[in-house]
């Protein structure tokens, strides 16, 4: 069972679930229902349904949860077919009012990711007591943990909730690995699976003391780990997992990606990519490039080219860099590896030969 709301799509097939039971079981409630969806059925496109009007919106919001409690009162018959019935409107009204969130304020988005973080729970906890049944979530780890690791944007997480509701009886397994190759999106939703690879975890990071254990794959129990294990596992280090995401933005909040270092030498061609912090909001397309990641007059979560020529050369471009905030990491003479205090880092390589 899915316990997330529906996206990118929530289809016309969904919604016949509920009406066609209603048709069957509650036939005067019927037209009710129809209307109540209608405008909503069916939502084929749940990115693009966020650009329609607001008040729009918080009205199908507020219809689709008058049709849940239409139909959540007809208890006459019961049974499992009706508690899956009421649990499929249950769903369709999540959707709706996640979907009506204003995206363009920061306080709305914040309430919405809690209660997005809330129905997950809420619905695991539906399906567990529905069914009695031990059963295994998965979930990224900043979902299912017990505390959240950002606090600003996600007040409480699902994991937060269910260890709330269920105590000991929930149990957190977070993942890991030292390197390797994994398919992801480099815009949520609207990009294609893409490979992404990362390299080796540096020296004292969690994943670079772990990977030294002689297998390939495994499982810790740090619920009975040793005193010296305790110790080791209480200390915070910096986290490895950046996904490295060829300049296609998520600036952290409050944070507009400007005074991003200069272009390389005239006559020359560069690339660059761009590593941000592991969940780091993608806000409201900001201009973006090489230089205040702008090169290509692009957006904030769409791609940007990888080559740009440009004036300049490595020793302005670091200048700006330091000037902007930014460290050089390391310059190897082909490449700048530039990291700021917001957790983002930047790769800027030159190629002399103009390819």
């Amino acid at each position: 069972m899915g316990d997330d709301v529906g996206a990118p799509l929530v289809g016309d097939a969904f919604f016949e679930r509920v009406t066609g039971y209603v048709g069957r079981h509650y036939p005067k409630l019927l037209s009710r229902i129809n209307a109540l969806y209608s405008g909503l059925r069916p939502l084929n496109d749940a990115i693009g349904y966020t650009h329609g009007p607001l008040a729009q919106r918080q009205r199908l919001a507020a219809n689709a949860q008058q049709a849940l409690e239409l139909l959540a009162a007809q208890r006459g018959s019961g049974g499992e077919e009706f508690e899956w019935t009421v649990q499929h409107a249950r769903s369709i009204a999540q959707t709706a009012q996640f979907l009506a969130t204003d995206f363009t304020n920061q306080k709305s988005v914040d309430a919405a990711e809690l209660f997005r973080d809330q129905l997950m729970a809420d619905n695991v906890l539906w399906w567990q007591q529905h069914t009695g049944h031990r059963m295994l979530l998965s979930a990224h780890d900043q979902h299912v943990t017990y505390v959240t690791a950002q606090p600003v944007m996600y007040a409480k997480v699902q994991g937060t909730f269910l260890h709330e509701a269920l105590g000991k009886k929930y149990l957190a397994i977070g993942t890991t690995f030292d390197q390797g190759s994994f398919l992801s999106e480099a815009e949520s939703l609207a990009s294609p699976w893409t490979k992404f690879s990362v390299g080796a975890a540096a020296p004292g990071t969690n994943e670079y003391t772990l990977d030294r254990v002689g297998h390939p794959a495994y499982y810790l129990d740090t619920r009975t780990a040793p005193a010296a294990a305790r110790a080791w596992l209480d200390t915070v280090r910096p986290p490895p997992d950046r996904h490295r995401i060829p300049l296609r933005a998520r600036r952290p909040r409050g944070r507009r990606l400007l005074g991003h270092p200069g272009p390389p030498a005239p006559g020359t061609r560069g690339r660059a990519a761009l590593t941000r912090p592991a969940g780091a909001a993608c806000l409201p397309r900001p201009p973006m490039g090489l230089n205040d990641l702008r090169a290509g007059g692009t957006t904030g979560c769409g791609p940007v080219s990888t080559t740009s020529r440009c004036g300049g050369r490595r020793e302005p471009v670091a200048k700006a860099a330091l000037a902007a905030g930014w460290s050089v990491r390391t310059d190897t003479g082909r490449a700048l590896h530039l990291t700021d205090s917001q957790g983002f880092e930047l790769e800027v390589v030159y190629r002399a030969d103009g390819g």
